[in-house]
């Protein structure tokens, strides 16, 4: 199984970059063929922050022969073992980086598989926290919840964009705490479980302009997915009902554009500057 492991990136100052993560996000970029999923999946894959699953490394050869067309029941199997990989991945890097994976989810139902997984692994730490932790003044000092609902350490609830200044400006750079001197790694408290926060971007693409796309990146790169596979794929799409507020359309760009509009969102998110919409926080 490939994985897309963050790259080695410098830091330039003022190009604006997504901040680690101070909750444990997972992004699902969905949309149908040509949408450019892979295409912002790669990019956001090279950067220092996150990490890239590929769902289209899930198919066969044989699959990929076919254009990736499958039967119900091999995409469940397909859908669950990218859920699983996404999981596994996230939950080995708590609170380092964003997880992003390629995964149509063209469906309510391949969006509520995704739900419901992160949903049953949330319940699980949710109940772990409860049973670990015991209420205390000293724990209600030490550790509060973010915007987000997490518990995490007090000391460390601002999360800011790498490439705006940095917030830590007095006591040259270092945080200003009960002590004046810069921190030893026994002042650093041990990270707490957190639950996942899922969120989808929907990338909206007319069926024409996914035809078009779908035709050409064929004639240029030989990539599996037939043209004759785009009408089937529009026959099955379900945009995202009112309900669905953890996802976030974006509209169709230039490859170009596209990327960084997704950047910037999941910027916004991350940093705080935009709402989280996930489940976790919006029910």
């Amino acid at each position: 199984m490939r994985h897309y492991p963050t790259a080695e990136m410098s830091s330039h100052w003022g190009q604006l970059q997504v901040a680690l993560s101070p909750t444990d996000n997972l992004w699902v970029i969905t949309g149908p063929s040509g949408a450019g999923k892979s295409r912002v999946g790669r990019y956001l894959g090279d950067l220092p922050e996150f990490i890239f699953i590929e769902g289209d490394d899930f198919l066969t050869p044989a699959e990929k022969a076919n254009s990736g067309v499958v039967d119900g029941e091999r995409h469940t199997e397909i859908l669950d073992a990218i859920i699983g990989e996404a999981i596994k991945e996230r939950q080995a890097s708590p609170g380092t980086v964003n997880v992003v994976v390629a995964c149509s989810a063209l469906r309510v139902a391949d969006r509520n598989a995704w739900r419901d997984a992160v949903s049953s692994v949330n319940d699980t730490i949710v109940r772990t926290q409860r049973q670990q932790l015991s209420y205390s003044p000293s724990f209600e000092y030490t550790t509060r919840p973010n915007r987000h609902g997490d518990l995490y350490p007090a000391d460390n609830q601002v999360p800011y964009f790498q490439g705006a200044p940095n917030p830590y400006t007095q006591n040259n750079g270092y945080y200003s705490g009960p002590s004046s001197g810069p921190p030893s790694v026994l002042d650093i408290p041990t990270p707490a479980i957190r639950p996942i926060h899922l969120h989808f971007v929907v990338l909206d693409i007319s069926e024409q302009l996914s035809l078009e796309t779908v035709t050409n990146r064929q004639i240029r790169d030989g990539h599996f997915v037939s043209p004759t596979a785009v009408p089937a794929q529009f026959r099955k799409l379900q945009k995202p009902k009112k309900w669905e507020r953890d996802c976030y359309k974006q509209e169709c760009l230039v490859a170009s554009e596209l990327k960084v509009a997704v950047r910037q969102h999941i910027a916004g998110v991350v940093g705080g500057w935009t709402s989280c919409t996930c489940k976790l926080c919006v029910p």
